[in-house]
């Protein structure tokens, strides 16, 4: 763990998480608010120099580093909820859940087409990632060679492969979660990617290894003590399984994982907590602040990654804005100083770099 000193580079790290992402943007846009003093163009981003996310927290961050606000993305997110995730209408739960089972064995149990028009309304349909005004980096995975891909802007020369690459194309590539959606075919890199939650839900370790490789040089970063990252999870569940339904009498595969669903849940819990845990052991506790809430057990069949009914919704939003109130007025955390004392600088492409004032 490195001791904490002034901030150089601010991070900002949003995890995966389905239709829960909604309490992720809650949370930012009740920053927002918090900061923007009327400015209706202020955005969060302004404060942060790399802007890391997973599935929906990739999507976010996309919309982020193009210039969206979070409040514009609150209400994007919240419009389309329903669309991506259709909610059981007419139905009682348990045929609902066998339809989507049926679903799921046949194909998957949502329609890809339902989160392309959403994603395209969200990032635009010819954006690219050249076009970005901050550093991003996202994860998803190649199905094909199981290895991860990581989409970032060229902040380092280097990095040339992704600035052809289309939003819409790594919005949908780091959120095709396995059982939910069909992976995702990207025509640039000729290759089929799903959920990038699979290796990295939480992305701050995998951010915070960009700034002290890739960005170093250029932040004059002479300490990891001066890399601030904020991360905003996603209400994860007190339980991926519950105890008792473990003790059930029902043998075999399908009494914990079900149609797989439960598995890949599991999956990307675990990293997302091992990931936290790295970035906690490199960095300080001043550095590195995560905001997160619990789903209570009792509520768990109610806030789920694809319940998109208005009850859940409702909570959603809510918490996330709660959790920004009270962590704006937590002296300890000092977000303030932290993370929104100044701007950074938008990110200019070094083709750019010579005829283009970054302010």
């Amino acid at each position: 763990m490195k001791e904490a000193q002034q901030p150089k580079l601010r991070v900002l790290s949003l995890n995966g998480g389905g239709v829960r992402g909604l309490y992720t943007i809650s949370v930012l846009a009740e920053f927002e608010r918090i900061l923007a003093k009327d400015d209706e163009s202020y955005s969060i981003a302004e404060h942060f120099d790399l802007i890391a996310g997973t599935s929906i927290g990739g999507l976010i961050a996309l919309g982020l580093a193009d210039g969206k606000t979070a409040r514009e993305l609150e209400s994007k997110v919240r419009e389309h909820a329903s669309t991506i995730f259709p909610p059981r209408r007419y139905l009682p739960k348990f045929l609902w859940n066998i339809c989507k089972g049926c679903r799921a064995v046949l194909g998957n149990r949502y329609n890809g087409d339902n989160i392309g028009k959403a994603v395209v309304d969200i990032v635009g349909k010819e954006r690219t990632v050249r076009d970005l005004q901050r550093r991003i980096l996202i994860p998803t995975v190649n199905v094909s060679t199981g290895k991860p891909l990581f989409v970032k802007t060229c902040h380092n020369p280097r990095f040339t492969r992704d600035d052809r690459l289309r939003l819409v194309d790594v919005a949908r590539a780091t959120s095709a979660a396995p059982t939910y959606f069909e992976p995702h075919y990207i025509e640039e890199l000729n290759a089929y990617f799903v959920d990038g939650g699979l290796v990295a839900n939480n992305p701050s370790y995998v951010a915070y290894h960009e700034a002290v490789t890739d960005l170093k040089e250029e932040f004059d970063i002479e300490s990891e003590g001066q890399i601030y990252v904020l991360n905003i999870g996603t209400m994860a569940s007190e339980f991926c399984i519950n105890p008792e339904q473990i003790k059930s009498w029902v043998p075999g595969y399908f009494r914990l994982w079900g149609l797989g669903s439960t598995l890949v849940e599991t999956v990307m819990n675990g990293n997302q907590w091992m990931h936290h845990f790295m970035t906690a052991r490199a960095l300080s506790a001043v550095n590195h602040v995560m905001l997160d809430d619990v789903v209570p057990d009792q509520q768990a069949s109610i806030i789920t990654l694809d319940n998109s009914r208005p009850e859940a919704l409702n909570a959603l939003a809510a918490r996330g804005k709660q959790k920004a109130t009270e962590a704006m007025a937590d002296i300890g955390l000092n977000l303030r100083e932290k993370f929104f004392s100044e701007k950074a600088p938008k990110f200019v492409h070094p083709e750019d770099k010579d005829h283009v004032n970054p302010a």
